[in-house]
């Protein structure tokens, strides 16, 4: 079954070194957990769970950016080839990559988002974010999806001369 999961897409998804397969372990058990929590907490809390402890940001080591390519890398392999990670895949990817983004000190910021499908049903989508733009996206979420949750959030702005404090 494993073989099956290198053989994916153009960049090779093998790990290369001891480091990469203990990666791609941890990646496997933060994708089943995912898989298994999602429905049984509410997103919020979930994410939160996941966030934990926040380290301070060291943003960004560019070690930290080659690891998270590669534990994308691994984690969209093991979804396109494992049958119990094939429905639903963006909460699960999305929840995982912001797992490792985190404990790697990165600002990320997951988010969820709805659209309008075919025959007007609701589709929804989960991304993660970096710096503000969406990161380890095939394509930019935001000009499909309107984004309905995000975690941590975000920050109030302070007011600017020209704008009036709310109930002046």
């Amino acid at each position: 079954m494993l073989a099956t999961v290198f053989s994916w897409r153009a960049k090779p998804a093998r790990p290369q070194t001891l480091g990469e397969v203990w990666l791609l372990a941890r990646v496997w058990g933060a994708l089943t957990l995912a898989r298994l929590l999602a429905p049984r907490l509410t997103l919020p809390r979930l994410v939160a769970w996941i966030a934990g402890r926040r380290p301070r940001s060291r943003c960004c080591n560019p070690r930290d950016l080659v690891v998270m390519k590669r534990a994308q890398i691994f984690a969209d392999a093991l979804m396109y080839h494992l049958r119990y990670l094939q429905d639903r895949k963006c909460v699960p990817r999305s929840l995982a990559l912001f797992y490792f983004a985190v404990r790697r000190g990165l600002p990320v910021r997951f988010h969820c988002g709805v659209a309008r499908g075919a025959a007007g049903r609701l589709e929804g989508h989960a991304w993660i974010s970096l710096h503000g733009e969406p990161y380890l996206e095939f394509a930019d979420p935001r000009l499909k999806y309107v984004e309905t949750f995000a975690y941590p959030p975000a920050q109030d702005k302070p007011l600017t001369s020209q704008q009036e404090p709310p109930g002046a």
